[in-house]
């Protein structure tokens, strides 16, 4: 039996595991509750949650769809049921590890995707931009704000870089993944992770490497053009904006010190990775089906929820459809990617193109019978 079993594929079980549990426990009673208990202090219940809920219960389940998988050569097969393919909330279709030889997910296919079409081979470092908690309910009710943050980290970089160069036609690469929710729990905490060139290209291509900026120039930089916007916006007064700075600590943090190397691709790959994780880690969590507790494992302690309360905490990270939870700019833009690979195609062809025969003027080498028939078929034609 167990030679039989050798080799065979064996269906992963999300009946099994707490997240499902949770979700099939909850899942609609959290669209009835939500306006009394939770519309208050998170927003109104969005359509695409119950949407991903439903999506979820159905990813894995055989009785739900699946692929029959057959091999020509040895004629064995197995059923493959279909996923969920859910953004940001299905641990399974969103995250995968290579360490643990799982099929690529997501995240696994993102991380490729970026290191072998958008990366160049030069030094990057991770920067990660946060607001403080004041803020922050400002992005929970209006989640458009979240791409004008990511602008705002782009733009200061950008900026500082080109002063550093003296020279404004320059510009860095930069990947920004938002993220809504902390490293220790899943409290609403939007901010960024960033992949960013340690230098700027020019025109011709060139890169131009730097060293580190300066964290506490950046902050400065960030927060003026964070107020800025919401200024912009009308959500927020002057009052408000000197009250923030004159504090000790205004919540404002940038952190830069990691490095990756051109030459690490692994370390390339495994931030790429991190980027997109998703908000829920199933080995951090453990659902009490009998006391109707949820224990979810921070970095230093323990959190402890109610059902409803903790699937309404996930719910704030599910991105809208159409929503970009990355975003590409400078050097990586999808522009400027676009215009260098047709630029270099255009250069290819005309390698490959041969060169083209000379052509004599129509008038040359024809006999007086070749001419004759043609003012005669131009007669025609004007008759």
């Amino acid at each position: 039996m167990a030679q039989a079993l050798k080799g065979v594929y064996r269906p992963r079980t999300p009946q099994s595991t707490s997240f499902y549990q949770l979700v099939q426990d909850h899942g609609e009673c959290l669209k009835n509750a939500y306006p009394d208990q939770y519309e208050q202090q998170f927003g109104y219940y969005r359509p695409i949650i119950e949407k991903v809920f439903f999506r979820y219960l159905d990813c894995g389940i055989l009785r739900c769809g699946f692929a029959r998988i057959r091999c020509d050569h040895c004629h064995s097969e197995y059923l493959l049921p279909f996923s969920c393919k859910t953004r940001t909330f299905c641990p399974s279709c969103h995250f995968s590890l290579r360490s643990m030889q799982a099929l690529p997910k997501r995240s696994a296919v993102f991380s490729e995707w970026v290191c072998e079409e958008v990366l160049e081979p030069v030094t990057h470092r991770h920067y990660v931009f946060s607001i403080p908690k004041i803020l922050r309910t400002y992005f929970r009710y209006n989640r458009r704000l979240l791409s004008g943050l990511s602008r705002c980290a782009y733009e200061t970089v950008k900026e500082m870089m080109q002063a550093i160069i003296v020279d404004n036609s320059v510009t860095p690469g930069m990947i920004v993944a938002i993220q809504t929710f902390g490293s220790s729990d899943i409290h609403w905490h939007p901010h960024l992770h960033c992949l960013v060139t340690n230098g700027c290209f020019d025109k011709d291509g060139t890169f131009h490497p730097m060293d580190i900026l300066l964290p506490s120039a950046i902050i400065e930089v960030f927060q003026h053009k964070v107020f800025r916007m919401l200024l912009k916006e009308g959500l927020i007064t002057e009052e408000r904006v000197k009250m923030i700075l004159s504090w000790r600590h205004t919540g404002f943090h940038v952190h830069n010190e990691g490095r990756v190397v051109a030459n690490d691709m692994e370390g390339r790959e495994r931030l790429a990775r991190y980027l997109i994780r998703p908000p829920v880690s199933l080995e951090r969590l453990t659902y009490d089906r009998k006391n109707q507790q949820v224990f979810y494992q921070g970095k230093t302690q323990t959190y402890t929820y109610q059902p409803l309360d903790f699937l309404a905490y996930v719910s704030l990270h599910i991105p809208n459809k159409g929503e970009q939870i990355v975003r590409y700019y400078g050097w990586y833009s999808n522009k400027s990617r676009g215009l260098r690979k047709a630029v270099l195609a255009l250069s290819e062809a005309k390698k490959d193109k041969p060169a083209s025969p000379t052509i004599s003027p129509a008038h040359e080498d024809l006999t007086h019978y070749q001419k004759k028939c043609r003012s005669a078929w131009a007669r025609q034609c004007l008759h």
